[in-house]
């Protein structure tokens, strides 16, 4: 038996991958892309931890530290360098008359210093 020129099949060429430039690319969106979505979450979470779950702890706080009720308002400004509440009171209690009021809270802080 002989192999007729007909039989014989051409070879395929050989499969080159990707280019490099490509899984470059690639790999610097799929990174960007993971970056970007991460922050907008991180910046999501920490936007409602200051302005829903911020004012309940600093009452608690200021209430263990005073030994006195503190009400404060809700947030109304929020900076890397203070916060601005709407309002606060130490109401009276049973045995005490003397009160305190405020329309406006700022505090203020040095970022520096709450992260050494």
């Amino acid at each position: 038996m002989t192999n007729s020129p007909a039989s014989k099949q051409s070879p395929e060429p050989p499969q080159r991958g990707r280019s490099l430039w490509s899984r470059v690319a690639t790999a610097v969106a799929v990174t960007g892309s993971v970056v970007v979505v991460g922050t907008g979450l991180g910046l999501l979470g920490a936007r409602y931890f200051v302005y829903e779950l911020l004012a309940p702890i600093v009452e608690n706080t200021l209430t263990n530290t005073l030994d006195r009720p503190v009400e404060l308002g809700e947030v109304q400004r929020f900076t890397p360098v203070g916060i601005t509440f709407d309002g606060a009171s130490i109401p009276t209690t049973a045995t005490q008359t003397d009160y305190a009021e405020a329309d406006t809270v700022q505090v203020g802080f040095n970022p520096v210093e709450l992260l050494l």
